[in-house]
């Protein structure tokens, strides 16, 4: 894992985004996440076979030997109808022990 999640995302969107045909930030920042000691929101939309899509990926460093990506994409239509799943995968994930 990498020490810094958003100092990953910042240099994973450098080497990316040129394969995400009309790539858009939305935000890319630390955030707070109550099941790991650190993380990094990158949300975006780009196009996808011609349609807009919404994505946000949050990087999560659980402990020296554990990172996760979690990964949210869905139509820019359905955005806000379908976040909420999100936030419940977000909410109710569990890092492997630290030991493992």
């Amino acid at each position: 894992p990498k020490p810094s999640p958003l100092a990953d995302w910042r240099a994973q969107e450098a080497a990316r985004t040129g394969s995400y045909p009309g790539y858009h930030r939305i935000r890319l920042q630390a955030v707070r996440y109550t099941q790991a000691g650190r993380a990094a929101d990158w949300e975006f939309t780009y196009y996808d076979n011609g349609r807009l899509t919404h994505v946000l990926n949050r990087n999560i460093l659980a402990n020296a030997r554990h990172a996760y990506a979690l990964y949210w994409s869905t139509p820019a239509s359905a955005w806000r109808a379908s976040f909420h799943y999100f936030r419940a995968f977000a909410s109710t994930f569990r890092p492997a022990p630290a030991s493992r």
